[in-house]
């Protein structure tokens, strides 16, 4: 089922990835807050309602996502006996789907354009609730209420940097005044991101943001100091605690220490079972001492070598197809991706499938329009 619009048709399922990318700021991050499930699944159904009428094909990439599904149930039993294991499961299984279905839809250039939008402007939602309902999460750090729990800061910082790539992207594809609504966006994302103290998302934003300016090498210098008076302000701006955390506090840290002690531990219990791994519940409950703090470690405990090559091939599947310059964006956003990833246990979180979901899209949109450029596009 379409919505026809007069230049190009925008798909139901697409309207409906839209909004709960709108939503985002209210889901906490992760559908481990259960009052979001219904976005997702009125996203889901929405997704199947289009796809009635279109031609697809199962791709490599939803074997993957099955055969990831299947690794859930045959862990089943032993996975529900883990605390609040239920939920973690659940809210998988309904990532798995989502993406399943909504990536066998070939999405269209207004749809990619709106999503895009809806990820920059979501970011900027998060940076006014921030702001406005501001409270310390743990040392200094800020975050603000969704529910009963305030929003776990590392997946708010995760998404927060991908939101400002898209922000920043509009940033440099507008001309004169409109790039006022964009500069001030920009700022409110990459602030917000600063306030929630995520040294590992503030590196991953300032490579990844750093790739864009290289679309046009003529204008680099002058992308490069806008960028820096945007971090410059954003860090100006901050409480000391937070400036002292980001610019003058050693990174290796007693934090860092103990997340090389997660991995080590984590390293640990995988080699008791490497195949497929423990079941889906938290790090902590296996291991009796905490999460892997490592999206690829994370994989490894919960779905095994199996389960992570699969995972893999869902990020790597036609990925030279994001190595040209008109896609340097979606380069941005895989790397920024990649790189929070390797920090957080990020596999089970709405930044993670939500974004994987959307490249699958602009990666399909790109093999079949290659001439179109999706810098100037969006």
């Amino acid at each position: 089922m379409n919505i026809v619009n007069k230049t190009q048709n925008i798909s139901l399922g697409a309207y409906g990835f839209a909004l709960a990318v709108l939503g985002v700021p209210f889901s906490g991050g992760s559908l481990s807050l259960m009052y979001y499930y219904p976005v997702v699944i009125l996203t889901i159904g929405l997704m199947t309602l289009s796809l009635c009428k279109e031609k697809f094909h199962i791709q490599s990439q939803h074997i993957y996502v099955l055969i990831l599904l299947l690794i859930s149930v045959w862990h089943l039993d032993t996975s529900i006996q883990y605390f609040e294991t239920s939920k973690t499961l659940v809210s998988l299984i309904l990532f798995f789907i989502m993406f399943f279905v909504g990536t066998l839809h070939q999405a269209t250039l207004k749809e990619i354009r709106l999503v895009s939008r809806c990820f920059a402007w979501s970011g900027v939602i998060i940076a006014c609730l921030l702001l406005v309902f501001k409270q310390e999460y743990e040392m200094g750090r800020y975050s603000y209420p969704v529910g009963s729990r305030l929003v776990e800061v590392n997946y708010l910082a995760c998404y927060l940097s991908i939101s400002f790539l898209f922000m920043f992207h509009k940033l440099l594809t507008t001309r004169k005044l409109i790039k006022i609504p964009y500069l001030c966006g920009a700022f409110l994302v990459l602030y917000a991101l600063f306030l929630t103290g995520s040294r590992g998302a503030f590196l991953a934003v300032g490579i990844s943001s750093s790739i864009l300016l290289f679309y046009n090498p003529k204008n680099a210098v002058l992308k490069l100091f806008l960028l820096g008076i945007l971090f410059l302000l954003g860090l100006l701006l901050l409480p000391d605690t937070l400036t002292e955390r980001f610019l003058h506090r050693s990174y290796n840290d007693g934090s860092n220490q103990m997340r090389v002690r997660l991995f080590a531990n984590a390293l640990n219990y995988i080699i008791q079972k490497p195949l497929l791994g423990y079941g889906v519940a938290s790090g902590k409950a296996i291991t009796n001492f905490g999460s892997a703090h490592n999206t690829f470690l994370s994989v490894l405990l919960n779905f095994g070598l199996v389960g992570l090559l699969m995972y893999l091939g869902i990020l790597f599947k036609n990925f030279k197809i994001i190595l040209q310059r008109d896609m340097l964006l979606f380069v941005a956003v895989f790397v920024d991706l990649f790189i929070t990833s390797m920090i957080i246990t990020n596999y089970n979180t709405i930044p993670f499938w939500f974004t994987v979901m959307f490249l699958v899209w602009v990666i399909n949109y790109k093999m079949k329009n290659s001439t179109v450029s999706l810098w100037n596009n969006l």
